[in-house]
This record gives structure tokens, sequence and C-alpha cells, in this order.
């Protein structure tokens, strides 16, 4: 394993060097932020209460996927970068492919306890009989079907900052994002029937063969 610009990390100057891992980081960052917004505002679009009442709730699990990607993301990327540093490379490269293997298997558990416990767990965040439905087409979008390339998304790029490729990292994220504001009407509102936004909103056509998401009314 070798790091990118390895005088980025030995001989350039730490503002310098900050500057140049951070600026990608925020700009990604904030894609992100748009584009949690921007699935919100679309489904706000729709008019339907219990639609945002449920996309705000399943949001709660969806964020506990990220968490999980943290752990293997910061923790696996802070040991190879310490490693790389001691040239222990070897070491590096297997902590690197195990926390890519190890957050893609945490995933699968993840949704696997997802998917069994889906109304469960709705119901134990707050939603009702008219929240439900949509909290369970969210869900099994977001937590289920994409639990592992959420999971990897996440965690992947934590490990390419730190190898020094934050300008790597930050496009991949940046563009996964802007692809998926640009997703979100041609979902909701162009390929599923009307009743279905939350399930176009997580990108995935065919989540309603796994529970029997029809919608009430």
């Amino acid at each position: 394993m070798q790091l990118e610009n390895d005088s980025l990390f030995r001989y350039m100057r730490p503002s310098a060097a900050l500057t140049k891992m951070a600026l990608p980081t925020i700009g990604s960052q904030l894609i992100i932020l748009l584009y949690n917004l921007a699935d919100t505002w679309f489904i706000g679009r729709t008019g339907n209460p219990y639609m945002i009442g449920a996309s705000s709730l399943a949001l709660t699990v969806y964020l506990a996927a990220a968490a999980l990607a943290n752990v293997f993301g910061v923790g696996g990327g802070t040991l190879m970068v310490r490693l790389v540093g001691e040239s222990r490379t070897n070491e590096a490269q297997k902590v690197a492919s195990y926390a890519v293997s190890a957050s893609a298997a945490a995933a699968l558990v993840f949704a696997a306890l997802v998917f069994t416990s889906a109304g469960p767990l709705l119901r134990l965040l707050g939603a009702g009989q008219n929240t439900l439905v949509y909290g369970r087409q969210y869900l099994i979008t977001t937590s289920v079907i994409g639990a592992v390339p959420t999971v990897l998304s996440m965690s992947m790029p934590q490990l390419l900052r730190n190898a020094g490729y934050s300008q790597a990292a930050g496009f991949g994220v940046g563009l996964g994002s802007v692809a998926n504001i640009v997703l979100d009407p041609v979902f909701m509102f162009v390929i599923l029937p009307e009743g279905y936004e939350v399930l176009g909103a997580g990108k995935c056509d065919f989540s309603d063969l796994l529970y029997n998401n029809v919608p009430p009314g």
C-alpha cells in the first residue's frame, strides 16, 4: 500500500496538508446535506404529512447504519494510516481489506435485523397506522436493500481519506449525492405510481415485494 503523495504526510506544512485534505471532505459533506434537504423537500411536495413523518422516523434507522459505517471507516482508517507511518504496509493492507469486508458483513446483519423487525421498530420510534406503511417503504429501500451499499459508501471514503485520497473520496461522495438529487423526482413522480413517493425517494422500485406496502386509501 502506498499513500498518495508521500510528501503530503512527511514534508508538507500541517496547515497546507490539512487544507488539501479538508476542503474536498467539507465540500462533499455540504452536498450530502443538500441531498438530505432535497429528499425531504421532494417528499413534502406530495402534501402528505404522513409521508413526511414516516421518512423522518425511518431516517433514524438510516443514521444508525451511518454510525455502523463509521466504526469500520474511522477506526480502520486510523489504524491503517498508523501502520503505514510505521512502514508496516502489509499489515495496513490487511486492515484495509478487513475494514471493507467487516463493514459489508455488519451491514448484512443490520439489514437482516431491520427486515425482520421493521414494523415493531417503527412502532417503537412512534409510527402510527397512517405512517407505518410509508415508513416501511423508506426503511426497506434504505436500510435493507440499500444497507450494504450505504455502509460501504460511507466507510470506504473514510479509508480513502486516511490513505491521502481525499479528493477522490470527496468526488465519489459528492457525485453520488448529486445523482440522488436528480433521480429523486424521476422515481417519485415519473416511474412509480401515486402513493409510492417515499419508495421513490429510497431509489428502489421493487421493495414493495418484500412487504404489503399498498398505501391506505
